[in-house]
């Protein structure tokens, strides 16, 4: 059982003494979390530096894998057609890369009238399709044309813009300006 103090000032003398030992005590813990805080800042500086020294390498094989592509562009943006194509439409090149799969480029028209992107089978390599589980219909002007067929997943460079492969149905598309692809 309890002892109730007989003296008030040996009371506040010991309570004095408690409260400069939970002082002391917080002191000691606040130390102790600056020093955890400094081991970790650490520790997460000298890990960003390997990530940045590998990502400045791995830069660097970006830049030379994107100075061949804009090369292959270049030379094919180069190639005369056989005869003066006048569409006026927005005409560009399109390089795609996919998985498993060599790069590729593409003549596209931008249509901002078409509800979906097409692409003509001749001109997709087989190993960037794959089959659909349904059938689409596409109604155009002068002709109904079906596919079961689309483009893999994968990215599509257009000038110096990287995007992701938006759905791109295959079938036989007929063009007598060379066009491949329309991007809608």
């Amino acid at each position: 059982m309890l002892q109730p103090y007989q003296s008030r000032e040996k009371l506040i003398h010991e309570l004095i003494k408690y409260s400069d030992h939970l002082v002391e005590e917080n002191r000691r813990l606040k130390e102790q979390i600056e020093k955890l805080l400094s081991e970790q800042l650490e520790q997460s500086r000298q890990e960003l530096q390997v990530h940045d020294a590998s990502r400045s390498l791995g830069d660097e094989e970006a830049d030379v894998h994107e100075a061949k592509i804009m090369t292959e562009i270049a030379k094919e943006s180069a190639e005369k057609p056989s005869k003066k194509v006048l569409n006026r439409l927005y005409n560009i090149i399109i390089h795609f890369e996919i998985p498993d799969v060599p790069g590729f480029n593409i003549r596209a028209i931008v249509d901002t009238g078409a509800t979906s992107c097409c692409a003509n089978t001749n001109d997709i390599p087989e190993a960037a399709r794959e089959q659909l589980n349904y059938e689409t219909t596409f109604s155009g002007v002068n002709s109904v044309n079906q596919s079961r067929m689309k483009v893999k997943n994968g990215s599509m460079i257009i000038g110096d813009n990287k995007f992701r492969i938006p759905q791109i149905y295959c079938f036989d598309m007929s063009s007598k300006d060379g066009i491949q692809m329309l991007l809608g």
